[in-house]
């Protein structure tokens, strides 16, 4: 016979002879430490029993359920950026004689380069010089017409681009 039937059987008989114990432990108003010995062994070997019977219903190898797993949903993946080494805040911006950004530089130290751009027209370029304390100012000896600029600051592995609006200030 296969186990799980054999379990089965055995559950009732053991069953049967919990009953009859836990009658006895009743008359004797659980004063029998005999009987009460007697009830705890039953009952243990009762749930041994049923342990195995109910880890022996087919469902595979060290599987702890008998039911076939739902499908996870679909999970949508959005392209993120890499994370930047550095960062650049604009903090001003005067377009009077002469052009002047200024702005904070948060990261990664080392050494930096400048490219202000207008499309693919390059207006100013060079070292970009950042103090102690991440200040940086870049001079331009023109003034420059109004409209959207683009700042690229690089380091020897990164470039990163920032959106600059520039206004004409008498």
């Amino acid at each position: 016979m296969n186990n799980k039937i054999l379990a089965s059987i055995a559950i009732v008989f053991v069953g049967l002879a919990f009953l009859g114990v836990a009658f006895v432990v009743f008359l004797t108003r659980g004063k029998s430490a005999f009987w009460i010995n007697k009830k705890i062994k039953i009952g243990a070997s009762l749930l041994t029993l049923s342990s195995i019977v109910s880890g022996s219903t087919g469902c595979g190898v060290f599987q702890p359920t008998c039911y076939e797993p739902a499908i996870p949903p679909e999970q949508m993946c959005y392209d993120m950026p890499a994370p930047q080494p550095f960062e650049i805040l604009i903090q001003e911006v005067e377009n009077t004689e002469s052009l002047k950004i200024s702005g904070v530089k948060t990261g990664a130290d080392g050494s930096f380069t400048y490219s202000f751009r207008k499309e693919s027209d390059t207006i100013s370029s060079g070292k970009l010089l950042i103090d102690t304390l991440g200040g940086f100012k870049i001079q331009i000896n023109k003034k420059v017409e109004a409209g959207d600029y683009n700042l690229f600051v690089t380091d020897t592995e990164s470039e990163y681009t920032l959106s600059v609006n520039v206004e004409v200030k008498e």
